[in-house]
């Protein structure tokens, strides 16, 4: 009952889910879930159990790990990136691109979230508000070598393409 080991346990249950062993994380997961944890850290587990069961093919039920957690902290970004890949997944661009400006409100610094909507902006042809976005992004981006900035590079490149930019996009690839 102590919220501390619930905690614990849920870090216990990431652990597990790093190391690989799913099957144990899923576990402790439900089991600290049982204990009735704080909204964020419920939403940080069904965040955990979803990506467990989506990887496992059990897309129904990693769905209703993703409403749930919605349901007890509806301003998760990492739950509502999840949820427009899943909507991305099923052809629903809109409802994804609708998740996606959401968690960037949720998460404004985040670059990836930016660089995340303005790919799927670009999916749209909706290439200026792409370019903005990504250009965003890219300003957000302490370190230059961290893994989203090539993402967003990319994008960004990708975008420039798009546009008839070659100079520009070459630009973002030789980066």
């Amino acid at each position: 009952e102590d919220p501390r080991f619930t905690e614990a346990r849920g870090l216990l249950a990431a652990a597990l889910y790093n190391l690989g062993r799913d099957e144990e994380a899923l576990r402790v997961a439900r089991e600290t879930l049982s204990q009735h944890p704080g909204n964020f850290t419920a939403a940080r587990i069904r965040l955990l159990c979803a990506g467990v069961l989506l990887g496992r093919g059990q897309t129904r039920e990693g769905q209703e790990e993703v409403a749930e957690g919605l349901r007890v902290c509806p301003d998760s970004a990492e739950l509502l990136v999840l949820l427009s890949a899943l909507h991305e997944r099923g052809g629903d661009r809109d409802a994804a691109m609708d998740c996606l400006r959401k968690a960037s409100e949720c998460d404004p610094r985040n670059p990836r979230l930016y660089a995340l909507l303005g790919r799927m902006q670009a999916m749209q042809g909706d290439l200026i508000n792409a370019l903005a976005t990504l250009q965003l992004a890219q300003q957000l981006v302490v370190d230059d070598s961290a893994p989203g900035d090539v993402e967003t590079r990319t994008a960004l490149a990708e975008a420039y393409l798009a546009t008839g930019s070659v100079s520009e996009a070459l630009r973002q690839y030789r980066v």
